[in-house]
């Protein structure tokens, strides 16, 4: 190693460098050191480089450096019976090829100022070779990956000398191949363990060339090379082991052959500049689809049944694909071009029905065959709005006319023509109303062929709910058509609120002659369609006319009619509450009294019906009376127009019909409970209507006594409603009755003391005196005890002005002798016995019989 330093011969230094490497090398046997084959390796490969540069090898140096690898494999193959020192060496080899791709490269394109000579390309070429050995002699996968891409960049190197072509396609060819022999078809050994590898690597570059292809607008190559695409797909079908590949590549032929085809018409224009003009992207698309589907009976007869299935669906999709640009395409000829290629399209949707044997296709043939009816638009001279109305107008009777005809020759494409054409009836039968918007626009009388269509179809229809979507559509065209021919026929004041009632009326003829069950289908629409009409009725009409309202009246009775036909309690409501929209628009025109007449007569009619037409105030379930509770509301309705009336008679009518509507729900009511508080709500309504009697002729009624008279009639419905109502809960209303009897006695005394008259004091106590009595001969305990609470209440207080002037003393003196006297008795009564004590006794005897009143 010395010896470097001593000669400055750089031959001498690979030759020295050659030695120690070996040196190194015979160190890991003899001193069993295997950590000395690295350094063998480093200086080898330092020793090539000393070698190749200051010799004549230098002329040859890239083809050297690659040769390095090969010397490794070769060192490993010497020493094979050495296993670590053997896989060493074919990673090394492995890692030097690797290096020296990367330093002759770096050599060839900066040092040397040359990118492409043909020893580099033999390099690139034994770099290639020495990465397949180490394939087949490990099982690195790498390797496997790295022999084809070197396999690429020696082609990439080989157009670089030969400059065939353009460099994407020249490489696009050498995929192609490496793709089939080293991919698919190749037997050799060496090469198998490559195939995987060579597949996906190839695939990769494939994939690049073609689209860098596509982003340089090279539309020719392009199309070329899916071409190549679709072959490759073929002789992966016939070739390949993989069975998800199989599956893939019998559609990416046909897909293939779509790309190229449509991708040459941009190179097509190029050739043939009128091409676009009449035929355009559509017509071509369309003729690709049915060139595939040519293709597809020749793949038929040549027994390729994959192949012809994948082909067939993509022509139909393919030709699906050209329809749907003719929505954007307005290069194609409208005269000739579009009708034929709808019309072709027709027969493709319905090949691809008899192919499939999916009867849900038939939608396909429905769609074709409305595009192509709308087509005929241009062909036929149609050019005003109204011309085309009147043409497309029969569209659905021409699409529902074959479903019909077809269902004869095929099961299951009736449906699919009959939904198409109700898909597009409504739309149709919007503009028709969007045009009498307009000064020209076409006969109302058009609508009548909707209403026909729709009134076959509910009869032909088999399934309940397109029976009924069918009928209810029929008869939501009918009212548009009465509304848009009262334009027509120039009835200006008719209206389109008024259309609702003339609707409503044709609907119940129709109803009166229809069978039970027809009848049920046309309530579902006739109730929330008359619903509907009256709230407009009420909203928009300003029922000005002399006797209008009445019509408003009709309508209501006219629902509440059909509602009694559905057995529908609740929804009876709404026509019943809708009314109070009436009486708003008509208090304008009318006085209070007006309004009261009518109100009360509306009331009176009301809890009338209800007690006719309905058992029960509510339940079960979620039943109601609509009558009697509407009639509640309108009782709290009336008292707007009555409040400030100056009669008494007309500000106490709601009191009064509070009180019946409270006795008739309880009549209406199951439950006694409820019974008796709607009964007892009657009673206090009459009460409430005596109270604002007596306040109105209270100047006639003397000061002295207007307390007792609002007060004491209290008294008399409390025993009217003990005795009659709550008979059943005596111990309840006892409790009542005596809190009923404080508080009417207090108010008697507070009012008495704020008179402070002495008529006041008799009044008082002989009502007291009164209450007792009644109380003793009733054996009512409230009477008694309320009584002779007031009784002495009143006594006191009317003597206050003699006992509360009596000195202090005397006060002090009555006290010391009742305090002596009960003391004196209790002595006395204890001395006594039993029989003796005959006082004691009436009072126990009186205090049992006490306790027995009510």
């Amino acid at each position: 190693m010395l010896m470097l330093f001593f000669f400055e011969n750089e031959v001498f230094y690979s030759f020295n460098l050659l030695l120690t490497a070996s040196v190194y090398m015979a160190m890991v046997f003899v001193y069993k050191t295997k950590e000395y084959q690295f350094v063998f390796s480093v200086m080898l490969v330092y020793a090539v480089y000393q070698l190749v540069e200051n010799t004549p090898l230098y002329a040859v140096d890239s083809l050297v450096y690659a040769l390095v690898g090969i010397l490794y494999i070769g060192f490993a193959y010497a020493f094979r019976n050495h296993t670590f020192i053997e896989k060493v060496f074919r990673l090394t080899s492995g890692a030097v090829s690797f290096l020296a791709f990367i330093y002759i490269t770096y050599e060839s394109i900066l040092i040397q100022e040359q990118s492409s000579s043909w020893l580099l390309l033999a390099a690139y070429v034994v770099i290639m070779v020495n990465y397949l050995v180490l394939s087949n002699v490990t099982k690195y996968v790498i390797f496997t990956y790295l022999a084809p891409v070197f396999f690429f960049v020696s082609m990439a190197q080989l157009w670089d000398l030969t400059q065939t072509g353009p460099w994407f396609f020249f490489l696009y060819t050498a995929a192609s191949l490496l793709f089939l022999y080293g991919g698919i078809w190749t037997k050799v050994k060496w090469l198998q363990v490559l195939k995987d590898s060579n597949l996906y690597t190839s695939l990769f570059v494939l994939t690049g060339c073609l689209y860098y292809a596509l982003y340089d607008l090279q539309y020719g190559y392009s199309a070329i090379m899916l071409l190549i695409v679709s072959l490759l797909s073929y002789f992966v079908k016939k070739s390949s082991a993989h069975a998800d590949m199989k599956s893939t590549a019998v559609w990416v032929l046909p897909s293939g052959l779509v790309a190229a085809s449509a991708i040459f018409y941009q190179k097509l224009l190029e050739w043939v500049p009128a091409y676009s003009e009449g035929y355009s992207i559509s017509f071509h698309i369309a003729l690709t689809g049915v060139l595939l589907l040519g293709l597809h009976y020749v793949w038929e007869k040549a027994e390729e049944d994959d192949f012809a299935m994948s082909t067939f669906y993509i022509a139909e999709g393919t030709y699906v694909a050209a329809i749907m640009l003719l929505l954007v395409d307005d290069g194609v000829d409208p005269m000739v071009v579009r009708p034929l290629l709808l019309l072709t399209g027709i027969g493709m949707m319905y090949l691809l029905v008899r192919y499939s044997r999916k009867t849900y296709y038939w939608s396909f043939v429905s769609v074709a065959s409305l595009a192509f009816y709308t087509s005929l638009i241009d062909p036929f001279g149609i050019d005003s709005f109204s011309n085309v109305l009147m043409y497309m107008i029969f569209a659905p009777v021409v699409l529902i006319a074959i479903g019909e005809w077809g269902e004869k020759k095929s099961k299951g494409m009736r449906p699919h023509f009959y939904m198409l054409g109700h898909i597009v009836q409504p739309f149709i039968v919007l503009l028709i109303l969007l045009d009498q918007l307009g000064t020209e626009y076409v006969h109302p009388a058009l609508l009548m062929i909707p209403l026909g269509v729709y009134v076959f179809s509910a009869l032909k229809a088999g399934r309940e709910s397109g029976t009924k979507t069918m009928l209810y559509a029929a008869l939501t065209t009918g009212y548009l058509f009465i509304v848009t021919l009262s334009k027509e026929l120039g009835w200006d004041e008719v209206s389109y609120e008024d259309a609702f009632l003339a609707s409503s009326f044709l609907y119940a003829v129709l109803w009166f002659f229809v069978s039970g069950e027809w009848k049920k289908r046309i309530e579902w629409y006739i109730i929330p369609f008359s619903i509907l009409g009256l709230f407009v009725v009420i909203s928009d009409v300003p029922l000005e006319a002399e006797g209008e309202w009445l019509l408003v009246i009709g309508y209501t009775v006219f629902n509440l009619f059909f509602l009694h036909q559905r057995s529908w309690p609740l929804v009876r409501f709404v026509p019943l509450i809708l009314t109070f929209g009436l009486w708003e628009k008509l208090r304008v025109f009318w006085t209070d009294m007006d309004m009261t007449l009518v109100l009360v007569l509306s009331i009176l009619g009301l809890l009338g019906s209800g007690k006719l037409l309905q058992k029960r105030l509510f339940g079960p379930g979620v039943d109601a009376d609509a009558y009697t509770w509407t009639a509640l509301l309108y009782i709290g309705y009336l008292n707007l127009y009555t409040l400030w009336d100056e009669s008494v008679w007309i500000r106490i009518l709601p009191v009064v019909l509070l009180s019946l509507w409270f006795y008739l729900g309880g009549k209406k009511c199951s439950e006694k409970f409820l019974q008796n508080v709607f009964y007892t709500g009657a009673a206090v309504s009459l009460y409430g209507a005596y109270l604002m009697i007596a306040a109105a002729y209270s100047e006639y009624i003397p000061d002295l006594i207007i307390a007792e008279v609002q007060a004491l009639p209290v008294l008399i419905v409390l025993a009217f409603v003990r005795k009659n109502i709550w008979s059943a809960s005596a111990e309840m209303m006892s409790y009542v009755q005596f809190a009923a009897l404080l508080l009417i006695s207090g108010y008697l005394v507070v009012d008495a003391i704020q008179s402070h008259t002495i008529w006041d004091a008799w009044i008082i106590g002989g009502l007291s005196l009164a209450s007792m009595v009644a109380g003793m001969q009733l054996r009512i305990k409230s009477y008694f005890l309320v009584g002779m609470g007031v009784l002495i209440f009143n006594i006191i207080y009317q003597t206050r002005p003699y006992w509360g002037n009596l000195p202090w003393w005397v006060y002090l003196l009555i006290a010391g002798l009742v305090l002596i006297g009960i003391a004196s008795y209790n002595e006395w009564q204890k001395q006594r016995s039993e029989s003796e004590k005959p006082v004691e006794q009436k009072w126990k005897k009186l205090w049992k019989a006490f306790k027995k009143w009510q």
